[in-house]
């Protein structure tokens, strides 16, 4: 109940960046009144001063129209200025003066007082949940002055344990959470009887596949490929429609290759020269649109096999020359690697 009232009356001011809003649009708000005030202070200033200049200028026996007109406008105006002024003023000492009280009274909260007011505010703080609720106030609203405190929120709410103990939510969840962890890698640690991790068939099977996997492989055209117009024609042709998954190898694995779809191809027509396995063909037949759309995804091949946006790193050894570390071995004897890189 505590925390329902917590949250729903301080949750506001501690929204994100809702407090800078709105000392921004106060600054805002206070200037502008402020400059407002101050502008039409300075029109009567001059609206007195130019009757008192017209006054002066008056010879007897010669009034002027001007005179009264200046000071009617000037104590009009001002008893107008002086409603306004006093207004804005009460009204900044009605909201002052209770929040300023506000603040007083949260200076001092602790948990005595949330004691005396709960009965009145219909608020319950005994027992653990009200331990909890003061216990939040009194360290993290409200710390003691000149006290060394940086609360941490799973140490001030308390749970019961499966023995009936109170333990703090640190205890319970911290606590217990690392000791089943540490159980299971002091289990793995009896079970595995000195065996290293690098010699487990997992971890071998692992090392296998990423070094026998080509990335060419993995590397298919987009699945927006296949609503692209440049390659209708293409899918609309059974012999070349499935090619469409065709992986940047040459050769077929997992996926066909570029050498399989290349071979359909030169059904199409006479096969052109490339430096790579990726060869367009000169088309001629009664498959056209087919034949040129398939030579368009051949392009799309030639262009991510000549750049250089993809580096392979090596590891190389004393004499420059690529190497692995899996061949790398320890001779204990004289405490040495041979073959490292």
């Amino acid at each position: 109940q505590f925390k329902v009232s917590l949250k729903s009356f301080l949750g506001p001011l501690i929204e994100e960046d809702l407090l800078d809003t709105v000392k921004a649009q106060m600054d805002t708000a206070g200037r502008g009144g402020a400059a407002s005030l101050a502008l039409l202070a300075l029109l009567l200033t001059a609206c007195g001063i130019l009757t008192v200049f017209c006054w002066c200028c008056t010879s007897p026996g010669n009034p002027k129209a001007q005179v009264h007109r200046c000071a009617c406008c000037t104590w009009c105006c001002g008893c107008w200025y002086l409603f306004l002024a006093f207004l804005v003023g009460g009204l900044l000492n009605l909201v002052v003066v209770p929040l300023s009280s506000f603040c007083l009274i949260l200076e001092d909260l602790d948990g005595e007082i949330l004691r005396d007011i709960s009965a009145t505010a219909n608020l319950d703080f005994e027992g653990a949940v009200g331990d909890m609720a003061i216990s939040l106030v009194e360290n993290c609203l409200n710390p003691p002055p000149n006290a060394n405190v940086n609360p941490v929120l799973l140490d001030i709410i308390k749970t019961t344990d499966s023995d009936g103990n109170k333990v703090s939510m640190n205890q319970a969840v911290v606590g217990s959470v690392t000791s089943q962890i540490n159980d299971q890698f002091d289990a793995i640690s009896l079970d595995s009887g000195g065996l290293a991790l690098a010699d487990t068939e997992e971890l071998q099977m692992l090392i296998g596949t990423l070094r026998n996997l080509s990335m060419d492989e993995m590397m298919l055209p987009a699945e927006s490929l296949a609503s692209n117009s440049d390659f209708t024609a293409m899918l609309a042709e059974e012999r070349l429609q499935n090619y469409m998954i065709t992986s940047t190898s040459c050769t077929d694995g997992t996926f066909y290759g570029i050498d399989s779809f290349v071979a359909n191809l030169s059904n199409y027509g006479t096969l052109e020269t490339h430096a790579s396995c990726a060869k367009k063909v000169t088309c001629s037949g009664t498959q056209q649109n087919a034949c040129d759309a398939a030579n368009r995804f051949i392009d799309l091949k030639q262009q991510l096999l000549s750049v250089e946006t993809f580096k392979c790193k090596y590891f190389k050894d004393a004499l420059g020359q690529k190497c692995d570390l899996l061949y790398m071995t320890y001779d204990a004897s004289t405490d040495t690697y041979s073959n490292d890189c």
